[in-house]
C-alpha cells in the first residue's frame, strides 16, 4: 500500500490486489489523532476486488503538522 505524495490534495491510497482469489473485497479503515486524542477506529468505505484505489475527501495531504494523523 502506499499514498498519494500530492500536497493540498485529498489523501489517495493505491494497493495492489491480495494474490488470493477468494478476497473479494477490502473494508478501507481510518484511525485520526488529532491533537493528542486518539479516537476509535471506523471502517469509511468498502470496495470490490480489482479496485486498488481509494481517495478520502475527508482529510487533505499537508506538508507541515496539522494536529491531525491518520
Amino acid at each position: 500500500m502506499t499514498f498519494g505524495t500530492t500536497v493540498n490534495q485529498p489523501i489517495r491510497l493505491y494497493w495492489t490486489d491480495n494474490p488470493n482469489l477468494n478476497v473479494t473485497h477490502y473494508k478501507i479503515w481510518r484511525r485520526v489523532k488529532h491533537n493528542g486524542v486518539v479516537y476509535p477506529d471506523e471502517i469509511i468505505t468498502n470496495v470490490n476486488r480489482g479496485v486498488q484505489t481509494y481517495q478520502d475527501m475527508g482529510y487533505v495531504l499537508t506538508s507541515t503538522y496539522s494536529h491531525d494523523l491518520l
